[in-house]
């Protein structure tokens, strides 16, 4: 009895162990997949449905500038020394929701000033294309994110080396959020969470935590605008993945 007993336990611990195993490689291989998510892309290829490149300097849009290599997308400039941005689809956003964007990045800010960032933009339109004869066609600014190298000592937006988050009326208030650490020239995991009904929102990188406030949404949807500016060479932003995810309201724990 007792030597069958033990051959129960043992056979148990086996399969314990495999069903483990088993249940991490599901979970790696479905990593980022959830009910919450609204759009999630890897840039293994090409997708010019969700998202489109664009040059900053008059918004033409380049699909053949979509350049990804090794798995990652490049932002970079065209042979015409003009700068690229990726910017998403509309997206539906209400205002019980909570919005979470998350990212994987490398900032190569190469020689000369450097600002590239992302932004979130609300809109009316669902769109996915821009009106290039209206004003600020992309919407209003929720938030700016920049990662500015060598910076201007004359910016109004602040001469400090890092990261820096302006809301829509830092202009105003004078309200701009820095973060000294250096991001650059290594991949980083970049967050940003934005309560729509408040305006209170965090943001994440490398470990280092900003809670900031802006305005409360107004329109029906949103856009991720992503972008490399620079003036010297050798400067682009690769992406390795982003998500972007919508909860209800009570899911406060995304603040902790």
């Amino acid at each position: 009895m007792k030597k069958k007993s033990i051959r129960i336990v043992v056979a148990m611990l086996v399969f314990g162990a495999i069903a483990s195993l088993y249940y991490v490689y599901i979970g790696n291989k479905f990593e980022g997949v959830s009910e919450h998510i609204v759009m999630y892309e890897s840039f293994d290829v090409e997708n010019t449905e969700d998202w489109y490149v664009a040059t900053v300097e008059d918004d033409n849009v380049l699909d053949d500038a979509f350049h990804i290599r090794d798995g990652k997308l490049i932002l970079d400039k065209t042979d015409d020394n003009l700068h690229l941005y990726l910017l998403s689809k509309p997206l539906a956003l209400s205002k019980d929701k909570i919005l979470r964007v998350r990212r994987t990045i490398k900032v190569n800010s190469g020689s000369g000033y450097f600002s590239g960032g992302m932004a979130i933009f609300q809109t009316n339109t669902n769109k996915r294309m821009l009106n290039l004869k209206a004003e600020n066609n992309k919407g209003s600014a929720l938030v700016l994110v920049e990662y500015v190298d060598k910076p201007r000592a004359d910016s109004k937006r602040g001469s400090k080396k890092g990261v820096r988050i302006l809301t829509p009326y830092w202009d105003k208030d004078g309200d701009v959020k820095h973060i000294s650490s250096s991001v650059y020239g290594r991949f980083v995991e970049e967050e940003i969470v934005y309560d729509a009904s408040t305006g209170e929102s965090v943001y994440k990188i490398d470990g280092e935590i900003v809670d900031f406030e802006t305005v409360e949404l107004s329109d029906e949807y949103i856009r991720v605008w992503m972008h490399a500016y620079g003036e010297g060479e050798q400067q682009s932003i690769e992406v390795d993945k982003i998500t972007i995810e919508i909860f209800d309201k009570e899911a406060g724990e995304l603040y902790d």
